[in-house]
């Protein structure tokens, strides 16, 4: 008897082993736009500001079909997610408002055991109702302990130079384009820059940046907001361990 009321935990356990859930973060990536001024309350004496266009905001009551599920998101600019856990058998990656509306970005679901989804508006339009998504591998193999990993959702050609010395080699990453590069633990130089109008090469910026022994470098590079910004991209960098579901 106890061995047939063992038998389905146990089919249960196995076939867990042999769809393991997929494991995803996302990280979106943008600034949150400057609000117009429309003028004084006259009772409140507060400040009025004008409503901004609609999409200029990342949405706050997204979730993420997981199943029959809606998983709840809590998206905050440059701020990773924590990891989510999709069912083995997920074809669509969909995330949708969390009462059940139309998807607000739909994509191929990641067919990889760890991905990082980075978010970002469509250079055009620069509007949250136009939302990209690019899927990077994310675990030990693909973006090791030891490395920094360069991704360019921005629309302009990013250069990298690491390390010290007046010949160092001059990395171009490409829009949509990422790159992984050694570094060791302790300080480790890094130097960005890009072509101006004139196509001469300019400093974006240059510091330092230290590992310590298990740390893993990402650095992402996104359009800015302003019409007419004083760089081409803006910057966000995080150092961390492998995460591990």
């Amino acid at each position: 008897m106890k061995a047939v009321l063992l038998l389905p935990f146990l089919i249960a356990s196995l076939f867990a082993q042999d769809n393991p859930p997929k494991f995803l973060r996302l990280l979106p990536l943008g600034e949150v736009p400057t609000l117009k001024p429309a003028g004084i309350d006259p009772k409140t004496k507060a400040r009025l500001f004008k409503e901004p266009p609609p999409g200029s905001f990342l949405p706050s009551d997204l979730g993420i079909q997981a199943g029959e599920n809606i998983l709840p998101l809590q998206l905050s600019l440059q701020s990773i997610t924590p990891l989510l856990a999709l069912p083995a058998e997920t074809t669509d990656l969909l995330l949708r408002p969390s009462n059940g509306g139309a998807p607000w970005l739909s994509n191929k679901a990641p067919s990889l055991p760890l991905t990082l989804g980075v978010l970002y508006r469509d250079s055009a339009t620069m509007n949250w109702n136009n939302p990209k998504l690019l899927l990077l591998k994310d675990d030990g193999t693909a973006f090791p302990k030891g490395t920094a990993r360069f991704v360019n959702v921005s629309d302009t050609m990013v250069l990298l130079r690491i390390g010290k010395g007046p010949k160092l080699t001059t990395y171009g990453i490409p829009p949509g384009g990422s790159t992984r590069k050694p570094l060791k633990p302790g300080e480790n130089q890094i130097w960005i820059g890009y072509k101006d109008q004139r196509g001469q090469i300019t400093v974006h910026t240059e510091n330092g940046i230290f590992l310590q022994e298990g740390d893993r470098a990402a650095y992402f590079f996104y359009k800015p907001q302003a019409q007419k910004p004083r760089k081409p991209f803006l910057i966000h960098h995080k150092i961390e361990k492998v995460p591990k579901p």
